[in-house]
């Protein structure tokens, strides 16, 4: 089993927000990032003999009005 708890929301920097918005922007497109949060989890695992929990931190972004998970914070 398992249990997924957010721990903490941070808002990203804007230097954070326009480093996003040129990763995503290409020659022929004009994405606008607005907002951007840090999202903390903890994640525990509970076994028969033991528990066990790892942290994450993942990062959104508003892009043209809907909110979107960097891809990138998942490997």
């Amino acid at each position: 089993d398992y249990e997924v708890e957010v721990t903490k929301v941070k808002d990203l920097k804007n230097s954070d927000l326009r480093s996003f918005e040129n990763s995503i922007n290409g020659d022929d497109s004009d994405l606008e990032v607005t907002e951007g949060v840090a999202v903390t989890v903890k994640v525990t695992f509970t076994g028969d003999k033991d528990d066990d929990f790892e942290k994450y931190t993942f990062n959104f972004y508003k892009v043209d009005g809907e909110w979107i998970m960097d891809p990138s914070g998942m490997f």
